[in-house]
């Protein structure tokens, strides 16, 4: 089975990052600038880890509802353990709502890409 990641990310050098390393390590690569391109991609694709800002095209700001959208719509996959999803957000307090919630999500400091890639 073909590896695969959806990013999702403000940070463009962290997106870019994976872009880069994800085919190296075996993964295709699809990058989202919004939460309905995420949505639209996940009409069309299963993948096998998907990396979000918890806030997506909201920077800054502690509403969580673009990540608690996306990890509904993949929620089954998880849950067959087929996805692998995290949510990072540089706002402690976006972390601590998002997890009170069901989240998997984690502070942007403590969130190692090279060990979630491999």
């Amino acid at each position: 089975m073909q590896k695969s990641i959806l990013v999702g990310l403000h940070d463009e050098i962290w997106s870019k990052t994976v872009q880069i390393f994800g085919p190296k390590l075996g993964y295709t690569v699809d990058l989202a600038a919004s939460v309905e391109n995420m949505d639209y991609l996940l009409g069309n694709n299963r993948y096998s880890k998907i990396i979000m800002d918890l806030n997506l095209g909201k920077p800054a700001d502690i509403d969580i509802s673009p990540a608690i959208k996306i990890y509904r719509a993949v929620k089954k996959d998880i849950d067959t353990g087929f996805t692998d999803f995290i949510a990072i957000s540089g706002l402690e307090e976006t972390v601590s709502s998002a997890k009170k919630q069901g989240i998997p999500a984690i502070f942007k400091d403590r969130f190692s890409l090279r060990d979630y890639l491999t």
